[in-house]
């Protein structure tokens, strides 16, 4: 499967009768081959206190993507848009903080159809994370200028 085309990906199809993945398992296997991660086994299963702000007391295997340093959970849909919930970036942030060694909490969101030259996955981490990359890249965000002044 390349990592890169959503070709393989048959959509529409709520059972599985000849095989096909769905998409979120789809996306889910496109992100880890992307990434180098593996897939969390029983993602997607059980429930956990995503819309808290207290820590949570046992994760097990929550997250759909993990590597080295970041932990994902993965969106997908074939519709025109999906909401970033609040909760998302909570629930994947407490289970990212629970890992041993603790995670970077990212956010990816897939369509499948995009225009030429439109990548289909996006990614949603920490600005500091996204800072902390650019200078270790060499790369240096521009100082806002909060003067007014243009």
């Amino acid at each position: 499967m390349d990592p890169k085309a959503f070709s393989e990906y048959k959509p529409k199809r709520p059972e599985n009768p000849k095989g096909k993945l769905r998409l979120c398992d789809f996306a889910e296997n496109r992100l880890a081959a992307r990434t180098g991660g593996k897939k969390v086994p029983g993602s997607g299963s059980g429930t956990v206190a995503a819309r808290s702000l207290k820590p949570i007391k046992k994760v097990g295997n929550k997250g759909d993507v993990i590597d080295d340093v970041i932990l994902w959970e993965d969106k997908a849909t074939e519709k025109q848009s999906i909401s970033l919930k609040k909760s998302y970036l909570i629930k994947v942030t407490r289970e990212a903080e629970q890992r041993i060694p603790p995670r970077v909490p990212a956010l990816a969101v897939s369509f499948p159809v995009m225009p030429e030259g439109v990548d289909t996955d996006w990614a949603t981490v920490p600005l500091w994370f996204l800072l902390d990359l650019m200078e270790k890249a060499g790369l240096k965000a521009q100082e806002p200028d909060f003067t007014g002044e243009v």
